[in-house]
């Protein structure tokens, strides 16, 4: 009879015990594209996870028991599910779709000034850079610094230039 309790407790102490995995992949419900970044939370347990750059998310070490998973991503609605655990089928990888936030951006005004005043007429230095400079200081930079030059020169091509741009100086007082 003793043998019959302890092993009886043994089995039931290692149900209380048993540590559980939930895995899914969360993408964006319009796009379908993966959200990586996305932090997943089970509150009550202390437990919280991110998505990685596949946007697979991976919550582990999850005691038996009824749990609210929380996810978040910036831009897309909070997610709120209630799961039991230990899962049907604890392999599974479920997909999660968050979606988008629908929130309305104020108003952007953005108003300009003419000057009477022509290039040759200001208080400090301007000179004329050429395309061909331009790509030429572009190309040399690249040379020394790539990984400057790309973060600097991302958004510039040399087909977004006119023939002739101007660049202002501050004036030193040398």
């Amino acid at each position: 009879m003793k043998h019959i309790l302890l092993a009886l407790a043994i089995v039931c102490s290692q149900l209380s015990f048993a540590q559980n995995t939930y895995r899914a992949i969360v993408k964006d419900e319009r796009t379908q594209q993966v959200l990586t970044g996305t932090t997943a939370q089970i509150q009550t347990l202390d437990i919280s996870a991110a998505t990685d750059s596949n946007g697979v998310l991976e919550l582990k070490n999850i005691s038996n028991g009824n749990y609210q998973i929380k996810l978040s991503y910036i831009g897309h609605q909070d997610f709120m599910k209630t799961i039991s655990f230990p899962l049907a089928n604890p392999n599974k990888i479920f997909t999660i779709d968050l979606e988008p936030a629908k929130t309305e951006l104020d108003e952007v005004i953005i108003q300009t000034t003419r000057s009477s005043r022509s290039i040759q007429d200001l208080p400090t230095r301007v000179e004329a850079i050429t395309l061909e400079e331009l790509n030429e200081k572009k190309f040399n930079e690249a040379r020394r610094h790539p990984y400057a030059f790309e973060r600097k020169y991302r958004y510039c091509h040399a087909a977004n230039f006119s023939r002739k741009r101007y660049c202002q100086h501050s004036h030193s007082g040398a």
